[in-house]
């Protein structure tokens, strides 16, 4: 399954914020997080599933990062997990 994620902010795509992934299972193993890339909008080839998306950017030395956003993929084609960006 192809899986867009795009940051944005203010509903304006927001560049520079690297997207992290889990798999999220539906027992209770234990999950590692997992690269998905940075710009925006990436996109991934990823098994059908249950993910958690997020995204973090550092700014001024500081680090920012998002609020975790599910993301159900198993019927359509490609899946677009918007995720907002402070």
């Amino acid at each position: 399954m192809k899986i867009t994620a795009e940051t944005k902010k203010d509903g304006q795509p927001d560049s520079g914020w690297m997207v992290t992934y889990k798999w999220i299972p539906a027992s209770a193993l234990n999950t590692v997080e997992l690269p998905f890339g940075d710009g925006s909008p990436v996109s991934k080839m990823l098994p059908p599933g249950m993910y958690s998306l997020y995204a973090k950017k550092t700014v001024d030395g500081a680090l920012k990062k998002t609020d975790a956003v599910p993301c159900s993929a198993f019927q359509e084609e490609e899946t677009k997990c918007p995720i907002q960006v402070p």
